[in-house]
């Protein structure tokens, strides 16, 4: 849990996932020249971390919103994204390979950008996404849809195409109100159920009272 801390934020405590290894300031200068690779952690970086383009300011943000994505699979998931993405496209190392070819290590960041956008246009489309519900996971039905959704678009190839922060806060605002829903329509569900249930008892044993009295009476009559 190195990579959590405890913020207050509008007199609220919420928990912040930080840098993984590669928090730096914005305007600070690069440490070295060109990034041949990722920094930080292997298995939550983006392909555009390890396209090349581990050292732009401009799209750290973007790096960040699918590590986030990473760590939302691993929530309800036994392996690492890492390892069930990579299980799903088998060729995902030659196809960062081929796409890193498109990058100049000794362009400008506009002109790497540029270059990564063409590389994602020839070779973007062989990435597959994968869903949260994989096998083994614990994610509830009832939000299945909105954090398959969730993941697909932090996670996404293309770091353009991913989500604004709050945009996927909204959205886990959402689902935790989903199961709040689910847990009380559950409950009433629970206690309608038992209801019948204690409702057929009382009658069963108002037809078992009735059959003993007219056993009674019967044996009175052959007696009689």
């Amino acid at each position: 849990m190195d990579n959590m801390r405890e913020a207050t934020r509008a007199f609220r405590n919420v928990i912040v996932a930080i840098d993984l290894g590669t928090a730096a300031r914005a305007t600070s200068d690069r440490i070295i020249d060109s990034y041949d690779s990722q920094t930080g952690a292997l298995q939550y970086s983006a392909p555009e971390a390890l396209g090349g383009l581990a050292g732009h300011r401009t799209i750290a943000k973007y790096t960040d919103l699918y590590a986030l994505g990473c760590m939302l699979f691993e929530l309800f998931n036994p392996d690492l994204f890492f390892n069930a993405f990579s299980l799903h496209n088998p060729l995902y190392p030659s196809l960062i390979h081929g796409m890193q070819s498109y990058i100049d290590s000794r362009a400008g960041e506009a002109a790497q950008a540029k270059q990564w956008r063409h590389a994602l246009k020839d070779l973007g489309g062989g990435v597959a996404a994968i869903n949260i519900d994989d096998t083994g996971s614990t994610v509830p039905p009832a939000i299945t849809d909105l954090l398959n959704e969730l993941l697909h678009r932090l996670t996404h190839v293309d770091y353009a195409r991913r989500p604004t922060l709050e945009w996927a806060r909204q959205r886990v605002d959402i689902a935790i109100r989903v199961l709040e829903n689910q847990r009380e329509f559950d409950r009433l569900n629970a206690m309608k159920k038992q209801r019948r249930k204690d409702r057929i008892e009382q009658q069963r044993l108002k037809d078992e009272k009735l059959r003993l009295r007219k056993n009674v009476v019967q044996k009175a009559v052959t007696h009689a």
